[in-house]
């Protein structure tokens, strides 16, 4: 009785909320926003972010359901993807995204990993705190304004349906010359440069009854074991949005073949540029960095090794150079054998990136 009493709490603050805080949304109180572009809410809100430009409202559907990939390995998918759908909208748009939840006899919500939710805290997906969870054949919609530019990605609240494959990237971007660190890299294609890597398990953890304990036993950048191919012209820099979007205890150590990286933000925020030939990152955390293509052609391996839960495991994507045929490079396979994570970080502490 009192779990029902709090949930018809939960959602009466909601409904009242969320008309108040997203139809009271009016852009044009800012100078900045003049004129509005779209008459179809509908129309996808990956754009170049302008001045002078009212928000847009954009709108996505997410159907939840169980799936058997191809290998055979079972998943929780987001519109037959995992990861789900990216978002990419521009700073100060209004995201909608309506979830229906089609997985029998689980409850769940979706967590906007790093958004602040400003004016729409009973947003954020957390049961039974914000919002009561969506229960099988049951629908929801979340709505809340992309006030900060940033990379961040969004997940299941429970760390059981995440491991099973709800996730998915969530840019938001903001026009070019209020990047802080724009003159350090001449493309940020977010749609084709970003990299969230995830681990997987044999067995849905949301379907382990009986409590075992299971540990990942593959990592995927993108959804792939060795596969992701980010294409680069000799001479450009580059930006590259990393993202630890594993529910475990799986810090991760990334570096490119042959080729440095700048980090130039953590977490959504900018930073002092810091030059690395690795970076490590955190369950949950964020990394911008920027890469130059030195080389003249060829093909190099991206790396990403497991420490923790994830030791042993790597999972490995290709930095192409235009015209190269990388065929023989995926023949070759990536070279030697996965170092140990603790000579990793002595490395990665002895080249000064702390």
């Amino acid at each position: 009785m009192k779990l029902l009493v709090l949930c018809l709490i939960v959602i009466a603050n909601v409904s009242y909320n969320s008309k108040a805080s997203i139809e009271s949304i009016d852009p044009g109180n800012t100078n900045i926003f003049l004129t509005d572009t779209t008459k179809n809410a509908d129309k996808s809100c990956y754009r170049p972010c302008k001045f002078n430009v009212k928000p847009r409202r954009c709108q996505y559907h997410f159907k939840i359901e169980p799936t058997v990939g191809d290998d055979g390995r079972p998943a929780l998918v987001i519109n037959d993807m995992t990861p789900g759908p990216p978002i990419h909208v521009c700073v100060n748009d209004i995201v909608i995204v309506k979830v229906h939840n089609k997985v029998p006899g689980q409850d769940m919500t979706i967590h906007w990993h790093g958004v602040e939710q400003k004016g729409t805290p009973y947003m954020d997906g957390v049961p039974m705190v914000t919002q009561c969870p969506i229960g099988f054949g049951s629908t929801y919609e979340y709505a809340f304004i992309a006030s900060s530019p940033g990379t961040f990605f969004y997940h299941a609240d429970a760390v059981a349906h995440q491991s099973d494959g709800l996730y998915g990237s969530l840019i938001v971007d903001q026009p070019q010359p209020l990047e802080p660190h724009s003159s350090l890299y001449d493309y940020d294609r977010s749609n084709e440069h970003t990299l969230i890597i995830a681990a997987r398990f044999s067995e849905l953890l949301s379907g382990n009854l009986d409590g075992k304990q299971l540990k990942p036993d593959s990592l995927v950048i993108n959804g792939e074991e060795k596969s992701v191919k980010i294409f680069v012209i000799p001479g450009y820099t580059y930006r590259l949005r990393l993202i630890n979007a594993i529910a475990v205890e799986c810090p991760l150590v990334v570096d490119i073949e042959h080729h440095q990286m700048i980090v130039i933000a953590s977490d959504s925020k900018p930073v002092k540029p810091m030059s690395a030939d690795k970076v490590m990152l955190y369950p949950g955390e964020r990394m911008d960095v920027v890469v130059e293509a030195v080389h003249k052609s060829g093909g190099y391996w991206v790396n990403v090794r497991g420490n923790n839960e994830c030791e042993g495991l790597a999972a490995h994507g290709m930095l192409l150079y235009s015209g190269f045929n990388y065929t023989s490079l995926l023949e070759q396979g990536p070279g030697g054998k996965v170092n140990s994570f603790d000579n990793l970080f002595q490395e990665w502490r002895a080249n000064g990136t702390t």
